[in-house]
C-alpha cells in the first residue's frame, strides 16, 4: 500500500472525529483490531474492546494515527522527554482532550520491530514511564 493511500484513508476518517486510528501489523502479524467505529471518547473508554486495544499496542503507537494539529496546539500537547513510552504518553494526553475517535479496522500500517529497538530493552526509565502511565490512567 502506498503512503498516499494510507494518509488518504486516515484523512477521510478524521473528517468527523478528533482522532483517526487504523489497524496495524507487527512483523506481519495482525494485532487485535476493532470493528470500524466512529464514537465519542467517553463511549470508547467504557467499551472493553477499545480498552483491550491498548494491550495489543494499537493505541500505544503514533504511527497508525492521524491527529488534529489544532487540538495539539490548543492544549500544548508535546512528546514527553523520555527514551521509551513517549508515544503512549502522548496518546494518553491527547485522548484526554478529544470528543470523538474514528477507528478503521483495516490494517493500513505495518510495523517491523526488531530486538535492537529501545522499546525491546528493559530499563529503569522504561519502568518509570509505564508507572507514570498507570498513574495517568487512574486519574
Amino acid at each position: 500500500m502506498s503512503l498516499f493511500v494510507f494518509l488518504e484513508r486516515l484523512f477521510q476518517g478524521l473528517k468527523d472525529s478528533d482522532l483517526c486510528v487504523c489497524g496495524m501489523a507487527f512483523h506481519g502479524k495482525v494485532v487485535q483490531t476493532m470493528n470500524p467505529v466512529a464514537a465519542s471518547y467517553d463511549y470508547l473508554v467504557a467499551n472493553s474492546d477499545f480498552l483491550q486495544t491498548f494491550e495489543t499496542g494499537v493505541m500505544n503507537s503514533t504511527c497508525n494515527k492521524l491527529y488534529k494539529l489544532s487540538i495539539i496546539r490548543h492544549y500544548n500537547i508535546q512528546f514527553p522527554d523520555a527514551k521509551v513510552g513517549e508515544d503512549y504518553l502522548f496518546n494518553l494526553e491527547y485522548l484526554q482532550h478529544i470528543e470523538r475517535v474514528n477507528y478503521i479496522s483495516e490494517v493500513l500500517y505495518h510495523y517491523d520491530n526488531t530486538q535492537s529497538t529501545l522499546t525491546r530493552q528493559a530499563s529503569e526509565e522504561m519502568f518509570q514511564t509505564y508507572y507514570k502511565t498507570q498513574l495517568l490512567m487512574e486519574q
